[in-house]
This record gives structure tokens, C-alpha cells and sequence, in this order.
């Protein structure tokens, strides 16, 4: 009887499952930030301010499938969903310093 090693799939294709997972970490981390961003800035607008917030949520989901679709065509044309991102969660911290530190 004779025996043959098992084959590996991703034999030379190493690098495509190396950027989807390099999206996904990326996607947490941005995540993670632009929710606590908005979470902190949740506690300090009346109610009627709070349409921003699902505003800036579609902006930074926008931007999320902008980094995707260019991260997996080449690293340079992340970009642009990148500044996406970071526009809404800087934009958003800053809102939530100024109400914290000047107006609460």
C-alpha cells in the first residue's frame, strides 16, 4: 500500500489569505475604536444631536469597504478608505474633547 503526503491547498497562495487576514485585523482595530469614540460621545449629545452619529457610521462603513476592495487590489490603494475612517473617528474624538473639556 502505498501512501501520498497530503496536498496544501494554499501551496503558493500564502499571500492572498495574508491580506484578507491583514482587512480583518485592520477592521477590529478601527472598529474598536470609532465604537468607543461614538459610544463616549453617545453619553454627551441631547437626542436631537444624535443623528450624527448613524451619519458617521455610514461614512466609516463606507470607508471600510473602500480599504477592502483597494487593500486587496494593492496595499497603496487602501488609502483612500482609510481616510475615511480616520476622518470619522478623529472628527468624532474631537467632538467628544471639546463637549468633555468645555461644555460639560
Amino acid at each position: 500500500m502505498s501512501t501520498t503526503p497530503a496536498r496544501n491547498p494554499l501551496s503558493g497562495k500564502e499571500h492572498l489569505l495574508q491580506v484578507e487576514k491583514n482587512i480583518l485585523s485592520n477592521s477590529i482595530e478601527q472598529g474598536f475604536l470609532f465604537l468607543l469614540v461614538a459610544v463616549i460621545l453617545s453619553t454627551y449629545l441631547d437626542q436631537s444631536e444624535m443623528k450624527i452619529l448613524p451619519l458617521y457610521g455610514s461614512f466609516w462603513l463606507v470607508g471600510r469597504i473602500l480599504f477592502a476592495v483597494g487593500y486587496s487590489m494593492d496595499a497603496l490603494y487602501r488609502a483612500p478608505g482609510m481616510l475615511c475612517n480616520m476622518f470619522s473617528t478623529i472628527s468624532l474624538l474631537l467632538v467628544a474633547c471639546y463637549l468633555v473639556c468645555f461644555v460639560v
